[in-house]
């Protein structure tokens, strides 16, 4: 497994740390969307209300798995044109995908905001469209990306909680929390507590119960995983198949599919 500086003594201490604080990470996270509750409001509400917007959700790598997960459910709730783009694809070619004319929100997924791909996304998007709003969740504070838009008259920068910006090689909690606000953020109908309470709950409980199971399935040395999901589950099995070849330096052949 590649090594971070602060997790070379452990052997992925960190990583633990950080899929086993998840349920605790959330609760904070919900405290901190509370907190700005009002603003955000303030923000999205008139933006929601027009018929004509475009949302798009994007990031890379993990950042942007985020996007494919929510991209289902946020169609069925908000019931507008919403779309999942990587920041990739949008610098690579971003007259393909940025229309100038089309009032816009993008929605910027990034753990540390500095990523030259996450800045380039939001910079060729003012640049080419007339009408953008950013929506940027980020686990930095310190960010290049929350710095660049702190004074935006057009943009929300939503930081989460310390610890979610995580310290191990792969995204965990980061990855989780993210999903979460946005989800929060964009469906301001949702009930914060119980959402967070409910999910925190399931996962304590799994990671209670079926730690010796999972620990043991590790063990078993596989040399090949196939994650399986479908809509927004695809890009969850996305996401896990990423993970996998993280943490095992490509070691273990990690792929992702459709159950059909």
């Amino acid at each position: 497994m590649p090594n971070r500086p602060d997790d070379s003594d452990t052997g992925g201490g960190w990583t633990a740390r950080e899929i086993a604080q998840q349920p605790t990470v959330w609760a904070q996270t919900a405290a901190v969307l509370a907190c700005i509750k009002p603003k955000v409001s303030t923000f999205l509400e008139p933006l929601l209300a027009q018929p004509t917007l475009r949302i798009v959700l994007t990031g890379a790598g993990s950042s942007a798995y985020i996007g494919q997960c929510l991209l289902p459910d946020l169609l069925g709730q908000l019931g507008r044109r919403i779309e999942a783009i990587a920041s990739t694809d949008l610098v690579a070619a971003p007259t393909l995908y940025l229309q100038p004319q089309v009032l816009t929100l993008l929605v910027s997924f990034a753990r540390s905001g500095s990523s030259p791909e996450s800045l380039a996304a939001v910079t060729l998007a003012d640049q080419l469209i007339t009408d953008c709003h950013h929506l940027v969740v980020t686990c930095n504070a310190d960010g290049a990306l929350r710095a660049l838009l702190t004074q935006h008259p057009k943009s929300l920068v939503v930081v989460l909680p310390e610890a979610t910006h995580d310290r191990g090689f792969a995204m965990t909690s980061s990855f989780s929390s993210m999903l979460y606000a946005a989800r929060l953020l964009l469906t301001p109908t949702l009930a914060v507590t119980s959402a967070w309470e409910r999910m925190g709950a399931a996962t304590q409980a799994v990671i209670d119960r079926e730690g010796g199971a999972i620990r043991a399935l590790a063990a078993r040395r596989f040399s090949r995983t196939i994650y399986l999901g479908s809509a927004g589950l695809s890009g969850m099995a996305n996401e896990a198949a990423l993970k996998l070849l993280e943490l095992t330096d490509g070691g273990v052949a990690a792929l992702a599919n459709t159950p059909l």
